[in-house]
């Protein structure tokens, strides 16, 4: 089976049905033509040699009626056999051979995982750390079983198809070799049949040679057409004479997709026009219909998803209708972005929600570089796992989000679609085994090192600011920073109604509760989480994950997990939080991934406020950030 396949039963059935109606009508009419000429030839009521010639002349007519006639039966047989060939299923390669080759490649990535972390759990002496990486392991092996059976659900539909096409495709050849008896072919004298000269001494040289030309250009076409379609020859490699062969044979045989096409083609010249065609009747059927039932305008459909792209209009100034429009037909041009994009996005598009696809794609599709490439060319290793679910987050390479929040897509901004990137992000982040965490520049920098520096910078400068007037000397004021910065970074779950007592400090603690809330005022809504998490949520502005949850297990127990630090369980599956020789919390990396997620989701969006947040944060974190994308894209 190949991604352009595509059978629909009810509708074959539905065909060969109408076929066989119509060769009931036509053997009729050659019936009623073999009686014709029959009472023709054999009318004695006129005389003459000249007559008799004529008379002479016409007998090989009722041959090649009669071999119509065997054709038409043997056709009507086939399709007879079609019908019950065709089975219930509607078999659509655009769906099946991706989702069959997902589902093979997140195997084999899934296994290649769990190895990875089977790997760590051997090389580790730390007994709970080579439990919870044998753990993980685990899970990632379940997960490749699952793949693996997804993979053979999908392959049996693809098989179907096989063994359908295998019992079907010797149907019509009779008929075929019946009709190659009937008609000359005027490329081989030496062929059976009638002349397309019928010994007319009008036809010029000339006429006929056009016209055994014409007959080669269809059969060219139509070889041409399958290529195309098959993916045997590229659209692109084709000349304009060639592809307008296509559009030529393809209107030729769907009149109702030519009118359609005509009228949303009117504005384009005549090469665009002929280009656009060509690309709409040679994609695969489900692009095709989407561009014929959404494109009533093709240069307006262009105008629009360039100004979108060069952010001269905004998605609200952009009607669900003109969205489609402007999708489908960046769709028909780039159409394995296409395929990849909808496949993502099938969980939606099955349950019909085509407006926010649409609004996901335009973003996807104009993006900047290099974050557009490394999402396109990573995003299919990321599959949407629940659409309704009561939270968003990923978990091995699979995201759960809640459409419902994405609200009315006719009045859908940018900034509605940051979770889906967001999560889809942190998916390409897991299919690089967590690259946000085990990135480092060639000074040895990581983005960790990065993000905790600025962090922790931001603390220091404002306790600074705060004692500046207070008469203190460089040692005390040292001292002071210190302490109040080193109580924020090591917070383990801030409770904002109680101040930490610093001894009994009263001077401290006053200091405390002003720095936390100068820093907050300062902190853009969109850095709120990854600040919170070097801080306990001490610094968390008004969004972000908790920094210990209660969790359940598969057999109904519960336990504390920490999001943002390193911790075992107790005997009581409460969380004890672990401390480096020096005393200090140790973060647990989930700070550089939610970084690198809602970096991302910034650039796929280009919404204000993510690109707000990504501006904020200093040059040498974006530089690492930019230096994880471009790997990521190189390795792409």
């Amino acid at each position: 089976m190949l991604e352009k396949d595509y059978l629909d039963p009810s509708t074959i059935k539905s065909q060969c049905s109408a076929a066989i109606t119509e060769i009931d009508t036509d053997n009729s009419a050659l019936s009623v033509a073999y009686t014709a000429v029959d009472s023709f030839i054999n009318d004695t009521t006129i005389k003459s040699d000249a007559f008799d010639a004529l008379k002479s002349s016409f007998r090989p007519y009722l041959t090649i009626i009669t071999r119509l006639k065997n054709a038409n039966e043997s056709d009507k047989a086939d399709f007879e056999t079609l019908k019950s060939s065709v089975g219930s299923e509607v078999l659509d390669g655009s769906i099946i051979v991706p989702k069959m080759k997902a589902a093979w490649e997140s195997k084999t990535n899934n296994e290649n995982t769990a190895n990875y972390y089977y790997g760590l759990a051997a090389s580790t002496t730390d007994i709970m750390l080579s439990s919870s990486y044998s753990q993980i392991g685990s899970s990632f092996s379940t997960l490749a079983g699952f793949d693996y059976l997804t993979y053979l659900y999908w392959k049996r539909k693809s098989d179907k198809f096989d063994e359908i096409e295998g019992a079907t495709s010797g149907l019509f050849s009779g008929s075929a070799t019946s009709r190659s008896y009937c008609v000359k072919d005027p490329n081989r004298p030496n062929s059976k049949g009638l002349s397309t000269d019928v010994n007319n001494t009008l036809a010029t040289d000339s006429m006929k040679g056009k016209m055994a030309k014409r007959f080669g250009a269809v059969e060219d076409a139509a070889d041409l057409y399958y290529k195309v379609t098959s993916n045997t020859i590229d659209i692109d490699d084709l000349t304009d004479e060639q592809k307008e062969l296509i559009v030529e044979y393809y209107e030729a045989l769907h009149p109702d997709d030519a009118e359609a096409l005509a009228k949303a083609t009117k504005k384009l010249s005549d090469d665009e026009a002929i280009d656009l065609k060509a690309r709409v009747y040679t994609a695969p059927p489900r692009f095709k219909d989407n561009f014929i039932n959404n494109v009533t305008d093709a240069a307006e459909a262009k105008e629009d998803f360039d100004k979108f792209d060069n952010g001269k209009i905004s998605m609200k100034k952009l009607s669900n209708e003109r969205t489609a429009a402007a999708v489908a037909y960046y769709d028909i041009y780039h159409l394995d972005e296409a395929r990849t994009m909808t496949h993502n996005l099938l969980p939606m598009i099955n349950e019909g929600y085509d407006d926010h696809v649409n609004n996901i794609k335009l973003l996807a599709y104009t993006a900047d570089e290099p974050y557009k490439s490394v999402f396109l060319e990573n995003v299919q290793y990321v599959k949407i796992e629940d659409i309704h679910s009561s939270s968003s987050y990923e978990w091995c390479h699979g995201i759960y989000i809640n459409v419902d929040d994405m609200g009315d897509a006719s009045d859908a901004s940018e900034n509605d679609y940051r979770t889906y990137f967001h999560e889809m992000s942190h998916g390409i982040d897991d299919h690089f085994k967590w690259k946000s965490n085990s990135y480092s520049n060639a000074n040895g920098t990581t983005l960790d090192d990065t993000l905790q520096k600025e962090v922790r910078q931001k603390i220091e400068d404002t306790v600074y600011e705060t004692i500046a007037d207070e008469g203190y000397t460089k040692e005390e004021q040292k001292k002071i920073v210190e302490t109040i910065t080193n109580e924020i970074m090591n917070t383990t779950n801030y409770d904002p109604n109680a101040t930490p007592s610093f001894n009994g400090n009263v001077t401290y603690q006053g200091y405390y509760s002003e720095v936390v809330e100068d820093v907050k005022e300062d902190v853009i809504n969109e850095m709120s989480d990854v600040y919170g998490g070097y801080t306990g949520n001490t610094l968390r502005v008004n969004w972000g994950h908790d920094a210990v949850s209660e969790e359940t297990r598969s057999d109904g127990t519960t336990y504390e997990r920490t999001y943002w630090l390193e911790s075992d369980l107790d005997s009581n599956d409460k969380a004890v939080i672990k401390y480096d020789s020096n005393g200090n919390v140790i973060y647990s990396g989930s700070q550089e991934k939610e970084f690198f997620a809602e970096s991302m989701s910034a650039h796929m969006t280009g919404a204000d406020f993510g690109m707000d947040g990504y501006n904020g944060y200093s040059e040498e974190t974006k530089e690492i950030f930019e230096e994880i994308v471009k790997e990521m894209d190189a390795a792409s």
